[in-house]
């Protein structure tokens, strides 16, 4: 499922472990980041 979601450009984050540390929007280009 988190392959498929990768696949179309949109990286979903856990909210938990994130730290805001901007490490998923350099990776992520389209910058699609969903914090669950």
């Amino acid at each position: 499922m988190f392959e498929s979601q990768v696949d179309r450009g949109l990286a979903v984050i856990d909210r938990k472990k994130c730290t805001l540390c901007g490490t998923c929007v350099e990776v992520c280009p389209r910058s699609a980041i969903v914090r669950l």
